[in-house]
């Protein structure tokens, strides 16, 4: 276990250009690397130039992308191709597609829209039907009268017109209305409609046959269906005649590696593919790639001069969660602390202390277990359930009953001082620490330096200061720890003067603050006081309720409550003294953080199933 981030190690992979992109993605299912070029190189591979064609292929995509099939991601690609020779390819078989599949297309979508005219009409009539109106007699119509269905745009009404009879109908959500109009004024009728947003629907010639709008409706449908699946299997030959599936996975491939890599070095036969990986050594990356079947040489070399590396928060099982609370304030330096591993024990002591009970602690218990499979962050709750259990065994707690059995320590209630006295020498303890870890950020950082001194007079100070309200004799060590602050100032070389004056102003600055830092921790005791309080409340209201229904119900509405708002309350409050007590004596957050290549379409899209081993 480190207490400093972990520095990711710089890679270089050379590969055959033609199968960078499977390269590339076999790089990212390993979730190990980030892809960087060094500054001043990575233009060879004229990416640019790529992604303005693209652009071709995204207005294609607009147009016809709901009629292609799901890309297959093929292995094995022409390594002699280079990657403009591959999307040009590529690119030209769909051009013929466009061009063979343009008429089965368009006949798609007229059928399509029929099919959508019948499901329209199959709702209307049978909302009609619902509200006394005989949908036979109703299209039956006559020389002078025309039905016609207007439904209006979401978020707005139709108006009504006294001279025209109709029948609102609620359809998919939306107050229709079902008008019977003379024909001379259908278009007048219709333009005022369309004015204040509305569709008109006026009934098709095949709607009113003789054997009825239901047997009508049936056979349209039926036809429908019919031609839409010959047309399918037209287009679908279409797809295999020039294997659309698999021009498509190729121009994924290369249109995710533009979108997540700025540049490329390389030449017309080869890929120089370089950055920063988490991997421990040259071995993960080897094996992902010849399980790609990529060809390649993996060189793990020493860092780049002048390269700033990328950051890794690398803890494993209890710890790993509590990085959340590092993250939040930002990726730690490479001269700074990284303290997941102190935020395990100290965030569940703080969490329990505030929350004892032993069956509250228990529900937060089981749905860490349940949850944190699925979510990481839930893993909390495991180790903040059991010091929850552990505080109330203390406390003498069980779901707020206070009677159960005797308190282990004492009922909170009962001695409130002892109750907030804990919390406050715990947050003590805890902000020495921090002081104490911002004087080893500081030797750290400048190894022959006496700066960390200046970090040991303040704690001191800050000691003897609170010692001194204990006993009067620890006032005698503030008085050292601020001379030694201030000596360590003044023999900084170049600022003697300005040094010592700088640090006097510094000192009474932090000094305030971590006073009222240390005061911020009786909120950890008020807060267990409160969950007793709250506890107890319920209790008393349940021999209130009458019965013994009466009284269980209480006492589960109450403990639910207790549960749903105080653990809110106290997980906001852990947070808050975490962040804002406990970090700000050590931690700035100014590292940067090691981001993962994303995942590649054939993951994301879950067409794992669909790679092949075929080449062209």
């Amino acid at each position: 276990m480190s207490l400093r981030p972990v520095a990711a190690r710089w890679f270089e992979v050379i590969v055959p250009v033609g199968q960078c992109p499977q390269a590339l993605e076999a790089l990212a299912r390993t979730g190990a690397v980030q892809v960087e070029t060094r500054e001043g190189r990575g233009e060879s591979l004229r990416l640019d130039a790529l992604r303005a064609r693209l652009q071709d292929f995204h207005a294609l995509d607009q147009r016809f992308g709901g009629y292609w099939p799901a890309p297959v991601y093929r292995r094995g690609l022409e390594a002699a191709d280079s990657l403009e020779e591959t999307l040009a390819r590529a690119m030209g078989e769909v051009e013929k597609w466009v061009a063979d599949a343009q008429r089965d297309v368009n006949a798609l979508q007229a059928q399509s829209d029929a099919l959508a005219e019948v499901v329209f009409w199959r709702k209307a009539l049978s909302a009609a039907q619902t509200q006394g109106v005989d949908p036979a007699g109703l299209l039956a119509g006559g020389r002078l009268l025309e039905v016609t269905c207007c439904c209006p745009e979401a978020g707005t009404a139709l108006p009504v017109f006294r001279d025209v009879p109709g029948v609102p109908l609620p359809l998919d959500g939306l107050e229709c209305l079902l008008a019977v109009v003379p024909k001379s004024q259908v278009e007048v009728y219709r333009r005022q409609m369309h004015a204040h947003q509305a569709h008109c629907h006026t009934p098709p010639d095949w709607l009113r046959a003789s054997a009825g709008p239901e047997h009508a409706l049936n056979l349209r449908e039926e036809s429908t269906q019919s031609e839409i699946r010959r047309l399918q299997g037209a287009l679908a030959q279409v797809n295999a005649a020039h294997r659309l599936a698999e021009q498509l996975g190729d121009i994924r491939r290369i249109e995710w590696m533009t979108r997540h890599i700025a540049a490329l070095e390389g030449s017309r036969h080869f890929a120089w593919i370089t950055g920063w990986t988490s991997a421990a050594n040259a071995d993960t990356l080897h094996d992902a790639l010849h399980r790609a079947k990529v060809s390649s040489v993996v060189h793990l070399p020493v860092l780049p001069e002048g390269a700033e590396p990328p950051l890794l928060l690398r803890h494993r099982g209890w710890v790993r969660p509590f990085e959340v609370f590092v993250r939040a304030l930002g990726m730690p330096g490479r001269t700074e602390v990284d303290p997941s591993a102190i935020l395990a024990l100290v965030v569940p002591l703080m969490f329990g202390y505030m929350f004892g009970d032993v069956g509250h602690g228990a529900v937060l218990l089981a749905l860490g277990l349940l949850l944190r499979r699925r979510y990481e962050l839930a893993a909390i709750l495991v180790p903040c359930g059991l010091s929850a259990m552990l505080f109330g065994v203390l406390f003498g707690s069980i779901f707020s009953q206070e009677h159960v059995f005797p308190p282990l320590w004492v009922n909170p209630l009962a001695a409130p001082l002892e109750i907030l006295a804990l919390p406050l020498a715990g947050g003590v303890l805890l902000l020495a620490l921090g002081i104490v870890l911002n004087g080893i950020e500081t030797r750290w950082r400048s190894r022959v330096g006496i700066g960390w001194l200046a970090d040991a007079g303040f704690l001191l100070a800050y000691l003897g200061i609170v010692a001194g309200f204990l006993d009067a004799r620890g006032f005698y060590i503030v008085p050292i720890g601020v001379l030694l602050y201030l000596l360590v100032h003044a023999l900084q070389p170049g600022r003697r003067i300005a040094g010592a004056l700088s640090a006097i102003g510094h000192l009474i600055e932090t000094g305030l603050q971590i006073l009222i830092n240390t005061l911020s921790f009786l909120r950890v005791g008020a807060f267990a006081l409160a969950h007793a309080g709250l506890s107890s409340a319920v209790v008393a209201l349940s021999h209130t309720a009458g019965g013994l229904f009466g009284e269980w119900a209480v006492l589960i509405v109450g403990n639910v409550l207790i549960l749903a708002i105080e653990g809110l309350v106290v997980s906001i409050q852990t947070t808050r003294l975490v962040l804002f007590e406990f970090f700000v004596r050590f931690l700035t957050g100014t590292g940067r953080s090691f981001v993962p290549l994303p995942y590649p379409p054939s993951v994301v899209e879950g067409d794992r199933a669909h790679e092949t081993e075929n080449p062209r």
